[in-house]
């Protein structure tokens, strides 16, 4: 079963959480560029387990990247991970960030 899991913060940045994270995941996030969501920053392999860390602000609130959670200034997506439980102990460390919601599929 592959889960996909949603993080938020609005006490860190997405730079602040990407420094963060790396170290934590031992993995390199990439900055990247998206006509929907802007800058973002991407780690993993987006063929299988991956994350991204995006923004979610926007002037009109109809066009937040995630809409049911407008007070939440950064989101931390984990997607496509087989280790859920592995990865949630993981970002247990992280007090300033919360699950969200978790889908499996």
């Amino acid at each position: 079963m592959t889960t996909f899991d949603l993080y938020g913060t609005s006490a860190l940045t997405p730079t602040e959480l990407r420094d963060g994270l790396g170290s934590l995941l031992e993995i390199s996030f990439h900055e990247r560029e998206s006509s929907y969501v802007g800058i973002y920053f991407l780690g993993g392999d987006p063929r299988g387990e991956h994350f991204r860390i995006l923004d979610n602000v926007h002037d009109d609130p109809d066009e937040l990247p995630y809409t049911e959670f407008p007070d939440t200034r950064v989101i931390l997506e984990v997607n496509a991970t087989q280790r859920p439980e592995v990865i949630r102990k993981l970002l247990a460390a992280v007090p300033e960030l919360a699950l969200l919601r978790s889908t499996a599929r």
